[in-house]
């Protein structure tokens, strides 16, 4: 049952023979090695590249058939790597690929005088099939980007601008993290350590590598080591005021949607003063034309937008303006991009920038909505005073004594 593929191959007459250790030629072979042997090459070769192509591991094709706990399922021996030709055949990985004249005749170069084929050996000598040009293999489809001479307003900031606005939006703590890995509180750490800390508080895809570069260049020591005290100290700077102990009458602004802006918003920047002319002329004629025809914008865009995002692609927006009579060319479309374009892209568009800018809320409404949300300031406490003790109801509000 050890036997292999040799004593068929001979058979076949003159079949050049792969070993463990030996190596086949991939060129053409002599006039004198062609036939059956340059045939089982073929078919070898073609496996062996489909295998790489499609990440294919021939040999746990048929692993579960000699690893079967019950007789009636294992005929051959268990853990002999062979199996019987018609499992062979029929759990053949590439079938389509190949003819069944094909399969059957690589059984039966694999195959020893019980008829089990052995398809370890199989396994092995594709494994030793040579590939001249692997890149030749397969169809490539490399990424090639079109060259943008777009500028961004991210081009414009530093690393740790980018990074402290990322810190403001996700409000994290970053020292408790540092602290974590510095048992002695030396203020240093290694730069795996730092990545460490930016996987935990869900940094690292907010981070470019290149950015991960300067700020490691900016705060490592000639020793390598990371200084995070300084690091942290430059990154929680919108949080507080270093010093302030020393002036007590500075007030420390709370954070906002400013102090975010930078990192969420990643907008066009716009340098030619014709394309701003025509940004602006759109917007005075589509103003006039909502608020003329009494046109709701805003539902229109939100019906577009499934996952509440606040952006919607340019194709979108070209067909929500359509629908409402407001059909742009692709020039004003391209122009509306420009403008409301702010996530560092060419496609996503702030349909709520749009709405703001082109209809405005009247001053009313927005008055009412945060009066809505605000609590009263004229109202006066009825029972208690500012210090917290009870009022004394007023004269003609007290109870009168009832007649007996």
């Amino acid at each position: 049952q050890a036997t292999t593929s040799l004593s068929h191959c001979h058979r076949l007459g003159n079949c050049k023979i792969w070993g463990r250790g030996a190596m086949a030629s991939s060129g053409p072979l002599p006039a004198s090695e062609r036939g059956p042997g340059r045939r089982l090459q073929q078919i070898l070769e073609r496996i062996a590249m489909l295998c790489k192509i499609r990440g294919v591991t021939f040999r746990t094709c048929y692993a579960d058939f000699e690893r079967a706990p019950s007789l009636s399922a294992r005929i051959s021996p268990r853990q002999s790597g062979k199996v019987t030709r018609s499992q062979f055949v029929r759990l053949f990985p590439f079938s389509s690929a190949f003819r069944t004249e094909d399969v059957e005749f690589l059984a039966e170069a694999f195959s020893n005088e019980n008829g089990d084929v052995n398809y370890v050996a199989v396994y092995e000598q594709l494994g030793d099939v040579p590939f001249a040009n692997t890149d030749s293999m397969f169809a490539r489809s490399d990424l090639v980007l079109k060259p943008d001479s777009t500028e961004w307003t991210h081009s414009k900031l530093t690393p740790m601008d980018r990074l402290r606005s990322k810190v403001v939006e996700k409000r994290v703590r970053l020292m408790e993290h540092f602290q974590s890995f510095d048992a002695l509180r030396k203020g240093t750490c290694t730069l795996s350590q730092v990545k460490a800390v930016f996987t935990i508080l869900d940094l690292t895809k907010e981070i470019p590598r290149d950015d991960f570069e300067a700020i490691a260049l900016r705060f490592s020591r000639a020793d390598g080591l990371f200084q995070y005290r300084d690091f942290c100290a430059e990154a929680d700077r919108d949080f507080t005021t270093p010093g302030l102990e020393k002036n007590p009458l500075i007030s420390v602004a709370m954070v906002d949607s400013s102090f975010s802006s930078p990192g969420r918003r990643n907008r066009i920047t716009i340098t030619s003063s014709a394309e701003a002319a025509a940004i602006d002329a759109l917007h005075s004629r589509l103003h006039s034309k909502i608020k003329k025809n009494r046109i709701l914008l805003l539902p229109a865009f939100q019906d577009m937008d499934k996952n509440k995002r606040g952006h919607i692609s340019k194709s979108q927006f070209s067909r929500v303006m359509a629908q409402l009579h407001l059909g742009l060319s692709v020039a004003e479309v391209e122009l509306m991009g420009a403008a409301y374009c702010d996530l560092g892209n060419h496609i996503d568009l702030n349909y709520i920038e749009f709405c703001q800018r082109i209809d405005p809320p009247e001053e009313g409404t927005v008055a009412a909505a945060v009066a809505l949300v605000s609590p009263r300031k004229d109202a006066t406490p009825k029972y208690f005073n500012a210090m917290g003790g009870i009022r004394p109801l007023d004269r003609e509000f007290r109870l009168m004594p009832l007649a007996h």
